[in-house]
């Protein structure tokens, strides 16, 4: 795409909420995302959030249901796909109850899918397990960045063709009181 004589790159967004709320990101504007990577030159034609859902839970608690509903609602008026990966529950042998949904492998398979028609690719976590992923879409051509805040992969950060420190870019976390 070509917008007054200047190539457009086509871009796309794949944050992993979990990570980047556990690590600092907690009430990131997702609208500053989306801004920080048409900056880079772009438009952006994928913006996806993968995250974790607990139906039970959310069935069992209205007060629950209607946060985290208002929460992706928020996600989507920003202009987000939502991917969610359903929690599973496994009981210890202690009797304590441990929930896993690990959405990385739905991320990684969508970056790698949908990048076919990408020129860069912004992938919002600090986890190293997405190294492999950096690299497989690098050598289809595409540039790479990540975006993350806190427990950052030190080959993540070197992999990636820039990184991102959230902390850092303007107006993306909201003021503490």
């Amino acid at each position: 795409k070509i917008l007054m004589g200047k190539l457009m790159l086509k871009a796309g967004i794949f944050l992993d909420m979990e990570n980047l709320n556990l690590n600092g990101g907690w009430k990131m504007k997702l609208e500053i995302v989306k801004s920080l990577v048409e900056a880079q030159g772009t438009t952006v034609l994928r913006a996806n959030v993968y995250l974790a859902v607990d139906s039970e839970s959310e069935r069992n608690d209205q007060d629950l249901r209607e946060r985290r509903q208002k929460y992706r609602d928020g996600l989507r008026d920003a202009g987000f796909h939502i991917v969610g990966k359903e929690v599973k529950k496994f009981r210890n042998r202690d009797g304590s109850v441990t929930t896993k949904a690990n959405a990385d492998l739905d991320m990684a398979v969508d970056a790698l899918l949908q990048g076919d028609n990408l020129d860069y690719i912004l992938i919002g976590s600090g986890d190293g397990d997405f190294l492999r992923l950096v690299r497989a879409l690098q050598n289809k051509g595409k540039r790479v960045d990540v975006l993350a805040f806190d427990n950052v992969s030190n080959e993540l950060k070197r992999e990636a063709d820039y990184y991102f420190p959230g902390s850092t870019i303007p107006k993306l976390l909201p003021i503490p009181n």
